[in-house]
């Protein structure tokens, strides 16, 4: 009975062991997978923005005439991490703008 026992709880230990690791590579696949999908949807934010005002989509046709073809996904890149920065910023902007200002003045 002692043996069963015992196998039993290496047998349980192996388990937990092992289905610990699997959480942890499932949350390496998670992360990923979410990093991607922010990425999908950056792109369709940004297609809908194109949607919304064609006059951007014009305005991107002709720079990509204006801008040599080597230089233009630097400059996309450029122009992403920028949108991103402001993405994050514009709301704490935002709340800065509309808190009232203090009472006394310089």
């Amino acid at each position: 009975m002692s043996n069963l026992s015992e196998k039993l709880s290496l047998r349980r230990q192996t388990l937990l062991a092992k289905s610990q690791a699997e959480r942890m590579l499932l949350t390496q696949h998670v992360t990923q997978i979410r990093q991607s999908l922010a990425l999908a949807d950056l792109g369709l934010q940004i297609a809908g923005k194109i949607k919304q005002r064609p006059a951007i989509a014009i305005g991107l046709i002709a720079a990509s005439f204006v801008v040599k073809p080597k230089r233009m996904l630097p400059l996309l890149k450029t122009a992403v991490m920028a949108w991103q920065i402001w993405q994050n910023f514009a709301p704490a902007i935002k709340q800065i703008q509309s808190q009232p200002a203090s009472g006394k003045p310089d």
